[in-house]
């Protein structure tokens, strides 16, 4: 082996030594630094040279610079990070409704937390109502978005009727609520026909498919709605051609006769109809639907809105959602 062989296995253990030492020094500098990974040095041994006697070694040589990391480590490191990201962003979101609803006496969160309260002392008296001897018909002119059914509003030989709403297409419960008689509201004038009125769909009158609902066995096909439809039956509702009735205190500078509407007054209309026909064996509705042929008014014309399947919110002949199955003729189809 030549002398300049000889210097050149010596250098490359010499750069193999220094690459240790500076990767060492390295590893010692950041010894404090958060997420630091030590490093190692790994050296194999260089090619032989041959020779007609066989191989000649050539010394050592840097393969590689390898951190001392684990790769199960690392992604569960990942991951948590992943995580700890979204829980502070999850923290972000809730902060901002806690200022939304803040806690104490006032402001929306309380209202809410009012308005919750409120819900259940109505089914507490809706549950007391019915216990008490001789009802028949108990009326609820009262809504909000649509929620799961209450046991209170499940009282077989009783019909519970609930007002749909009066802010156009939308599901409201309790009247979404399947053993709940949904009463919707329409518009209703004097006419120059047989009937002797004109009545349609009013604009304000609530209705809609519940996604929360199951579907009463009595409710057909034709409402095209999986679970509980709003609406069953209707009476007059539009505030231009409601109820008269009269005041004899003053309201709002207003006192005497007054019109006032709204699907709070169509719910008790058909709570009245209901009383009037003692017939509430079982659920009442189911009776309902079942005569509706002859003893409902059948309202084509008018609509509460847009919806995404149109008997959801047009009227149309047969069922549809802002009239149901109609108005009544008489006490027959209750």
């Amino acid at each position: 082996m030549s002398s300049s062989a000889l210097m050149t296995i010596g250098m490359r253990a010499m750069f193999a030594d220094y690459a240790s030492m500076q990767t060492t020094g390295h590893n010692i500098a950041n010894a404090n630094t958060p997420g630091y990974s030590r490093q190692t040095v790994n050296l194999a041994t260089s090619g032989g040279q041959f020779s007609g006697a066989g191989f000649f070694g050539k010394g050592v040589d840097v393969s590689s610079v390898q951190r001392a990391s684990n790769k199960f480590l690392t992604m569960q490191a990942q991951a948590a990070n992943s995580m700890a990201s979204m829980d502070d962003a999850r923290a972000g979101q809730l902060q901002q409704l806690q200022n939304v609803f803040p806690t104490g006496a006032t402001g929306m969160g309380a209202a809410m937390g009012d308005f919750l309260n409120s819900f259940v002392d109505l089914a507490t008296a809706v549950q007391y109502a019915g216990s008490v001897r001789g009802v028949v018909a108990i009326s609820n002119s009262y809504g909000g978005g649509d929620s799961g059914e209450s046991r209170a509003y499940d009282q077989p030989g009783i019909a519970i009727t609930a007002s749909t709403g009066d802010n156009g297409y939308g599901v409201a419960s309790p009247a979404s609520y399947p053993h709940v008689v949904a009463v919707g509201g329409t518009t209703l004038s004097r006419a120059n026909n047989p009937r002797g009125w004109n009545e349609s769909a009013w604009s304000g009158s609530g209705s809609g498919c519940s996604t929360l609902n199951p579907k009463p066995t009595w409710q057909l096909a034709g409402t095209r709605c999986p679970g509980k439809a709003n609406t069953d039956v209707s009476a007059v509702a539009d505030p231009r051609t409601g109820v008269a009735v009269y005041d004899s205190t003053p309201f709002d500078g207003w006192v005497g006769w007054m019109t006032f509407g709204g699907t709070s007054a169509s719910a008790p209309i058909i709570a009245s109809v209901y009383a009037l026909s003692r017939n509430t064996a079982g659920y009442p509705a189911s009776h309902t639907w079942a005569h509706s042929a002859v003893g409902l008014n059948d309202l084509e014309s008018g609509n509460n809105g847009t919806c995404p399947t149109r008997v959801w919110c047009h009227s149309a002949p047969g069922w549809d959602g802002p009239t149901g199955l109609g108005s009544p003729i008489g006490i027959s189809a209750f």
